[in-house]
Parts: C-alpha cells; structure tokens; sequence
C-alpha cells in the first residue's frame, strides 16, 4: 500500500514538472506576449506588440511589461481597424479577464489592418423582478464575429467601445 502511494506521489510530481517545463518552453519560444484567441471559428495564437494606451481595466492579462505604449496607433493606419472583442465575464477561460478568449473580426495581412479597436463583451444578467418576464442569458463561447453578431441580435451580449488600439501579430492558427 505505501509502495502504491510512493508511485503515485511520483507520477503527480513528474506531471507537474512536465507541465511546468512546457509552459515555460512555450513562453520563451513564443514571447510573454503571445495569446490565445479565435478568429472566424478557429483557435489561434497571437501576439500584442503595442497600445495605443495603457490601460489595465481594458489591457487585463494583455498588459505585458514588453507591450510598447504607442499613442498615435489610432491614426497610423490607412486600412479599416479590425476588431478584437474581449470578454469581461461569460464562460471561464483564459482570456485577458479571465473569461473566454477574445475573437478577432479579421487577421492582418494583405487588404487587413494589423491594428484592432479593443471591444468590451459583456453578457446580459438581465432579469425584470416582479414581472413574469424574465430574460435568461446562458454565456456560451463565442468563436468568431459571425457568433458575437448573432449573440448581439439576440440581445445576448453587449459591446462596450474602449477606444484602445493594439497592434496583433497571429503567430499560428489563422489560414483556412
């Protein structure tokens, strides 16, 4: 019996430093800036190399000391903005709040800006007491623009215009 727990002390141990040594191989392969996100249904890996302000209540876990503060990103570029919508609640996950990953409306590359506007998530909690109506929201992972456009026709969700502007390189994930 002692022997059997031993073992499974190991094992534990060993998974643990697995993990740990991928984790961290990941961060220095990738960068400290590299995220998790979806763009048009399909998970990708991403990187935030500026802001255009430094704002934690927006940035979250985005905010990373290597993340350049750059105020004129808004008038820098000549194509339309994409959009990086992020979640301040909804399902659990690992994105910037702690919620889901955020969805990109577009990746950079020929015809698509590689700056985004920042666009708060936030699921409805609406409920009318006293009235035999009730609206109940269930947040459910959204993975594309597509999903958040039809989530915001529902009167699901509701987008908040942060006027931050980043600047997103996808390191993997984004062909079709």
């Amino acid at each position: 019996m002692v022997a059997l727990r031993v073992k499974l002390i190991i094992a534990i141990v060993l998974i643990a430093i697995l993990v740990s040594v991928i984790y961290t191989t990941n961060e220095t392969v990738l960068g400290s800036n590299s995220l998790t996100g979806f763009y048009d249904g399909r998970e990708i890996l991403l990187t935030i190399t500026e802001v255009s302000e430094n704002r934690e209540d927006v940035l979250g876990r985005m905010l990373r000391p290597s993340v350049a503060v750059n105020s004129s990103l808004k008038q820098m570029s000549s194509l339309p903005l994409g959009e990086m919508f992020v979640f301040v609640n909804g399902t659990i996950g690992g994105g910037p709040f702690g919620f889901q990953h955020s969805v990109l409306s577009s990746v950079p590359s020929e015809g698509n800006s590689s700056l985004m506007v920042i666009r708060k998530v936030s699921w409805r909690r609406a409920t009318n007491e006293g009235s035999e109506i009730e609206m109940k929201v269930v947040p459910k992972e959204l993975r594309s623009a597509d999903d958040i456009a039809k989530a915001i026709g529902t009167a699901e969700i509701t987008i908040t215009d942060t006027g931050v502007v980043v600047r997103v390189s996808v390191v993997r994930g984004a062909g079709k």
